[in-house]
């Protein structure tokens, strides 16, 4: 086998075919959840410690974003004074 050869004719997978695994095992989680699960989810119902990492992730982003914009708009806008 020469230098040249690539990690994949090794037998270790390259970086693309790993990103292409994940997505494509992505894929097959989210069809497997039924159609009256769609729509919201509460972080405490969720049982794949994937999907629940996600969701708490959101809501943390969610509050981060809300808190930002808020003192944004105060900078903007201050309280008039008396």
């Amino acid at each position: 086998m020469s230098p040249e050869s690539s990690s994949h004719e090794r037998g270790t997978p390259s970086p693309s075919s790993a990103r292409r695994a994940a997505a494509e095992y992505r894929g097959r989680t989210a069809s497997r959840v039924p159609p009256t699960r769609r729509g919201p989810v509460r972080i405490a119902d969720e049982s794949d410690p994937y999907r629940k990492g996600m969701l708490v992730m959101a809501r943390a982003a969610q509050r981060a974003e809300r808190a930002w914009l808020e003192e944004a708009l105060r900078e903007l806008d201050p309280p008039p004074t008396p």
